[in-house]
């Protein structure tokens, strides 16, 4: 399996501009819209850190044993 790190920083970040302009449509705020935006693109960042960690991981563990 392999992640692609430009496409999936690309498809992050156009889900997380998709999500602001829903939230602001939604509650009409600027700045929860952005808060909003900014923790699901974090929360994004976070899963895709720890996609790589694991994978990582999972390959020194294979050629270790």
């Amino acid at each position: 399996m392999k992640l692609m790190a430009p496409a999936a920083l690309a498809q992050m970040t156009i889900a997380s501009i998709i999500l602001g302009v829903v939230t602001y449509n939604y509650q009409g705020g600027f700045l929860s819209s952005v808060v909003y935006t900014s923790v699901c693109f974090l929360l994004m960042q976070a899963g895709y850190f720890a996609g790589i960690f694991y994978m990582a991981w999972s390959e020194y563990k294979r050629k270790s044993s």
